[in-house]
């Protein structure tokens, strides 16, 4: 099945819904093809995917290694009521669908890292990009690890989510179930319906971590994720509360 096919494959599953799709053999970065394609009178979701990309992306503009084997997804779509206090639950929110997606289509249980990133067995096999080029438009931009071979060699901090090579009729229907959810979830996102199951699978509650924010550093103890998805920190003065960072450190054998 090449990548016409699957688009084909990709729009007969989705027929029911109004959108875009465009599937390719290789991009730049399928967060670019999306920004492409902005307009002002975009109505219609946008759904850009490709096999491998030669300059993937991820925070602050750093490479994403995206190499034939993971699916590489940018969702362009209008969004609504998108502000600075609710952008947290955005973005929990995508990576909690991302996690409920790969465990209702493979029955695959990942933890969640946060702010967006999957873990499987410790090991990072997704990363999610959320970029808000306009007021009323947003990309989603998702890079899963399927199966890629000698991935650790080159990544040791990565894995594969699974042990095999799938088959292309099981990436379109993933794909199908993935963008489905995504698209339930996106009308109503400021709602916070997906933080409990976010809270569920955050693997860094009551461990100690080490975050760095700019150019500073700050540690503490995982406490919970507020309402605003934000990371609760218990630091030495007291609950910090975070909307914003990277946690580059975490001690696994913290008590839970």
């Amino acid at each position: 099945m090449n990548d016409y096919f699957k688009q084909l494959q990709l729009q007969k599953l989705l027929s029911d819904l109004t959108l875009q799709i465009e599937w390719y053999q290789s991009l730049n970065s399928t967060n670019l093809k999306a920004a492409d394609q902005i307009n002002s009178a975009l109505q219609t979701p946008v759904v850009i995917i490709s096999n491998q990309q030669t300059s993937g992306y991820g925070k602050r503009g750093r490479q994403f290694i995206s190499k034939p084997g993971g699916l590489y997804l940018s969702l362009l779509t209008p969004i609504h009521n998108l502000n600075n206090d609710n952008i947290g639950l955005l973005t929990t929110g995508i990576v909690a669908v991302l996690q409920q997606s790969i465990n209702q289509y493979w029955q695959i249980n990942c933890q969640i890292k946060w702010v967006n990133d999957l873990l499987f067995k410790h090991q990072k096999i997704a990363g999610i990009l959320v970029e808000h080029p306009t007021s009323q438009l947003v990309i989603i931009g998702i890079g899963l690890n399927l199966y890629q071979k000698d991935l650790t060699a080159t990544l040791p901090q990565a894995a594969n989510l699974l042990a095999y090579i799938p088959k292309n009729i099981e990436i379109v229907q993933f794909t199908a179930l993935l963008i489905r959810n995504l698209l339930e979830f996106l009308p109503d996102f400021s709602k916070s319906c997906y933080l409990n199951l976010y809270r569920q699978h955050l693997i860094l509650l009551n461990k100690a971590v080490q975050i760095q924010l700019g150019h500073k550093v700050i540690t503490g103890q995982v406490t919970d994720i507020d309402d605003k998805g934000n990371l609760l920190l218990k630091t030495k003065t007291g609950i910090t509360s975070l909307s914003m960072g990277e946690v580059t450190k975490v001690n696994w054998n913290s008590k839970t």
